[in-house]
């Protein structure tokens, strides 16, 4: 049993199984024989020998070995293989339990409120495939070819390996562990999983071994039922929970780890234990900010999802189940209330961020009379105040007095030195956060405690005042207390903090000049963090840290505006051009406060520039897109209109001519979006029903190439327009469509409308000015797939293989798929053709790019 348990629960099954076959053969008895004696179905018997299935119930077991005659000394040793070799359910089912119990809690319950659960307020979002593409000058871009548009639970509950990027506050945590619930209510429901997930902070993995992390991440909170069974919590992670089922891994904060090395070490880690592909103990779902690509290429070609921010029509959703958590009366009328106020103050694009959503929220719940944050940082500010307020109310209940309470028979000195502490705390608190950002992984506990004024009482034992000073933190209402160890609630928070407590040192216009400068940088010239030391060095003693968009905002929130500050960032736009502005929007859509003449000089350069007419068509639209970062209202009036612009779009005419000489159609296409499309299809995931009406148009607009007009169908069916089926009908009857996109576009009506997809793939299987090949091809295969119910294919099939207008070469390849399909007339066909008649010779094929962005099935190599 030591060897069984050492190759786990796959490697006992195979033995199981190797040992039975040759029972089998001993007893000479068929598989047949075996089913009848045991009084059980053939199908049971083949699994029970199967490798990949997992062993039969031991009943059902104990049956099939008393029909092989097998000893009982041997009976006895094959049953605890067999219980080995089968997973523990009830052990899985314990602890997908407390899985869900737990995850059902907010991910930053102080900053929901600590009787706000998360599906009360958890409002979903939806993801979009990142498509990354080679530039010939050796640089890779992000481009977005079609919709690609999917709810963010649907990739987590598939169960497939991915990367899901979002910035600050973007949903990823509760993304994570509301994919939590979902697999573990399917699970308890006998529904089918692909995969049974577990959270883990990045951090957690750095420098420990997969199962041990795991086991440590999960065994104090979450998982409680693993000892009664005898299995430690290692051990359970060291196999895969369920014959022929991963774990997912969803790691969360993976952008939290701040050395470069030690975050590439965690990827190389997790891409060496996801190596087995489909068979591999662990898949992992990883989340974080936007990093460098490089390093997420260690994890190979796995795809990667934006998370999107709300939809700007779900806002008021997402303040109504806020309302209804917080306990408001008319959370209705509440919510129309406040996204009122929202657009007025020009936070609505803020609020689609979910954590900026909820900080709203909890505001205006508090207080539903008062203005609104101007900033970012004034949000921060002003919620910290409310988490503060809650912590530390005047009466008993509140936790400030709990805390002090602790100290009281230690006497009257050790009860004022508990106060002095208490208030000193939250500038302590924004220094560990300096410290932390810097690099620095100083215990909260050991750096709070070094510092001047929390030394410990003479008379007070160590054991008592470390206490204190954990108790004190754990009700901070800004730290979160994580296997032993103090993280901040929340990465925004921690760089919220950081801003706050440099910003006090007098050196703040000359650090924000530092980070303005090499923020967004490949190779920033950065200099260190430490303790009150943010002064410029000497060059030859700068060290790197951090200086990310979201942190320099909170700096730029944090010190008030000045002349210094202003030419700074003139020095930006004036210097860098786009590059400069495309950073300065980022500050702005993360509702920096910028000087009134910065937004006034960016807006006026992008809107020029979105009208001039002598720049590229990707330069104006970029330009408008950019421009939405500081006024929506302008910004998407351009959107529209470049969109209707045909000087914006590609020229059929050089397409065709480009097309008709090259080699590899691939590399244009793969490269190459008509700007029309982009601006119209970037109007959409605004929420703007221009966006929508815009592309409907593109999809008609016969200047417009086949490859962009069927990626505009798809794109609004993704978005659920209820025109998009009429609109694919009338691109199936177009004759200035390719003749492939024409059979293409008829397959979009599936799933939707099966009979119809029929019903269009069979006109045009007999229409010569389509693709009737590819038509008929189809037909054939989905039929054999079971994917479309096609009785009469045969017949089809037969009458193309007989019709005189068509290619012998055509007609014999039809005649092969009729004979496929078990239909003797496709040989007799094959037969009535000339002599020597051939396939099409291997050139021919569809334009690549047509296929790739067609149905999954493809056709075959000799087409």
């Amino acid at each position: 049993m030591a060897e069984i348990d050492a190759v786990g629960r796959s490697g006992a099954n195979k033995q199981l199984t190797r040992r039975l076959r040759e029972h089998l053969d001993v007893a000479g008895m068929t598989q047949a024989d075996v089913a009848r004696d045991a009084t059980v179905s053939k199908a049971t018997v083949n699994n029970a020998l199967n490798p990949d299935k997992g062993p039969p119930n031991a009943d059902t077991f104990k049956r099939i070995l008393d029909a092989l005659k097998i000893p009982e000394t041997e009976t006895k040793e094959l049953l605890l293989l067999r219980s080995r070799a089968a997973s523990p359910p009830a052990l899985l089912d314990g602890y997908l339990e407390s899985v869900e119990r737990a995850a059902r809690e907010h991910p930053h319950p102080l900053m929901a409120g600590r009787s706000t659960g998360l599906a009360e307020v958890y409002q979903s979002q939806q993801v979009r495939r990142r498509h990354t593409h080679n530039n010939t000058d050796g640089s890779r871009s992000q481009r977005v070819s079609e919709a690609d548009l999917r709810l963010a639970t649907e990739i987590a509950v598939d169960g497939g390996m991915c990367v899901v990027l979002a910035g600050p506050g973007g949903g990823k945590s509760s993304l994570l562990r509301t994919s939590l619930c979902i697999a573990a209510k399917r699970w308890k429901a006998g529904d089918t999983v692909a995969a049974i997930p577990v959270l883990i902070q990045a951090a957690d993995l750095v420098g420990v071994a997969l199962p041990a992390a795991l086991a440590k991440a999960t065994e104090g909170a979450l998982w409680r039922s693993a000892p009664t069974h005898g299995v430690s919590a290692e051990k359970l992670f060291s196999d895969q929970p369920h014959l022929g089922l991963p774990w997912l891994v969803l790691v969360d904060g993976l952008d939290e780890i701040l050395d470069i090395d030690t975050r590439k070490d965690v990827l190389r880690s997790i891409a060496a234990f996801a190596d087995a592909g489909l068979h591999s103990t662990y898949r992992f779902l990883v989340a974080t900010r936007p990093v460098a690509d490089q390093e997420l290429d260690i994890l190979g070609d796995v795809p990667h999802y934006d998370l999107l921010p709300f939809a700007t029509d779900d806002l008021r959703q997402v303040a109504e189940l806020w309302f209804r958590a917080l306990g408001l009366t008319n959370p209705e009328q509440q919510a129309a209330r406040f996204t009122s106020a929202l657009d007025r103050a020009n936070l609505a694009g803020l609020a689609r961020t979910p954590l900026m959503a909820a900080m709203l929220c909890q505001l205006h719940a508090e207080d539903p009379d008062s203005r609104l944050p101007r900033s970012r940082g004034d949000l921060y500010g002003a919620f910290l105040d409310l988490l503060r307020k809650r912590q530390h109310t005047a009466d008993a209940t509140g936790i400030h007095e709990q805390t002090l309470r602790t100290l009281a028979h230690w006497g009257p000195a050790a009860l004022g030195w508990g106060r002095s502490i208490s208030d000193r705390l939250p500038e302590w608190i924004d220094h560990l956060a300096a410290e932390h950002y810097a690099g620095n992984a100083v215990s909260a506990i050991d750096f709070i405690a070094s510092q001047p004024g929390a030394q410990r009482p003479r008379r007070m034992p160590h054991d008592v005042w470390n206490s204190f000073l954990t108790s004190c933190l754990r009700r901070s209402g800004l730290l979160i207390e994580r296997a032993g160890t103090f993280d901040f609630l929340h990465q925004t928070i921690l760089e919220y903090c950081a801003a706050s407590y440099v910003t006090h040192n007098g050196q703040a216009p000359t650090l924000i000049r530092h980070a303005v400068l090499a923020f967004g940088h490949k190779h920033p010239l950065r200099y260190g963090v430490s303790g009150v030391s943010y002064l410029i060095r000497r060059r030859a003693h700068r060290t790197r840290v951090r200086s990310g968009a979201s942190y320099l905002g909170f700096l730029l929130d944090a010190v008030p505006e000045s002349r210094r500050i202003t030419r700074i960032l003139k020095r930006v736009i004036k210097v860098e051009g786009t590059l400069g502005l495309e950073r300065i929007g980022q500050l702005a859509q993360l509702g920096t406060r910028l000087p009134p003449c910065i937004t006034d000089m960016a807006m006026t350069r992008l809107e020029s520039d979105a009208g001039d007419e002598d720049l590229t068509s990707f330069s104006r639209v970029r330009s408008a897109r950019l421009l939405c970062n500081f006024d929506i209202l302008r910004g998407t009036n351009l959107l529209d209109a470049l969109a209707g612009d045909t000087t914006v779009g590609l020229d059929l005419d050089s397409i065709e001519a480009f097309l008709s000489e090259s080699d590899d159609p691939d590399s244009y296409f793969a490269d190459e979006q008509d700007e029309r499309v982009v601006a119209a299809e970037y109007l959409a995931e605004l929420g703007d029903a221009r966006g929508a009406d815009r592309l409907h148009r593109l999809a008609l607009d016969t200047t417009l190439h086949s490859v962009f007009r069927l990626a505009v169908a798809r794109m609004l069916k993704e978005l659920g327009d209820p025109r998009t089926t009429d609109l694919i009908d009338d691109l199936v009857w177009d004759h200035t469509l390719e003749r492939p996109t024409r059979v293409l576009a008829a397959l979009l009506l599936q799933p939707q409308d099966g009979p119809r997809c029929i019903t269009r793939l069979r006109s045009l299987a007999h229409d010569l000015n389509s693709d009737y090949m590819l038509a008929a091809w189809h037909l054939a295969t989905g039929h054999l797939e079971g994917r479309l119910d096609e009785p009469h294919i045969a017949d089809l099939l037969d009458g193309l293989a007989g019709d005189p207008r068509l290619p012998a070469c055509d007609r014999l390849e039809v005649a092969r798929w009729l004979t496929e399909l078990g239909d003797e007339r496709g040989v007799f066909r094959i037969e009535d053709l000339p002599p020597g008649t051939t396939l099409r010779p291997p050139g021919y094929r569809l334009p690549p790019l047509l296929l790739k962005r067609g149905p999954t099935c493809q056709k075959p190599e000799s087409f």
